[in-house]
């Protein structure tokens, strides 16, 4: 069953914001368990790289969406959220790698585009 969650912080800020899309088909958990449909989205701004809010969809969401709320309270950076631990395998590896990919740090972010060109996900 698809769950939604959603955090946002500063709505008004959003239209000069990078959305970065972490999808959960590629996330280790997911695929042990085959609930691979959904994804994580952070929102930054695109010259602070400021956390404006969260969106997750997909088996797991109401769980992931906890630490993006104490993230939010805490006034986290992407940086510090990403270099949080996140245990391996786990569906909050996705918030890291999207928190990671707004600074361009993500290790296994694999995006439309590489499929398209047929590229093998980063490793």
């Amino acid at each position: 069953m698809q769950e939604p969650a959603q955090e946002r912080l500063r709505p008004a800020d959003a239209s000069a914001a990078a959305q970065i899309l972490q999808r959960i088909e590629r996330n280790g958990k997911a695929m042990a368990t085959g609930d691979t449909e959904g994804f994580v989205k952070v929102v930054a701004d695109s010259e602070t790289g400021a956390i404006l809010g969260y969106h997750v969809i997909g088996h797991g969401a109401t769980e992931l969406i906890g630490e993006a709320s104490l993230g939010a309270v805490l006034e986290t950076t992407p940086v510090e959220l990403g270099y949080a631990v996140h245990a391996h395998p786990t569906l909050s590896e996705a918030l890291k790698e999207a928190a990671l990919a707004v600074s361009g740090e993500a290790v296994h972010f694999y995006t439309a585009r590489d499929r398209r060109q047929g590229a093998a996900p980063a490793k």
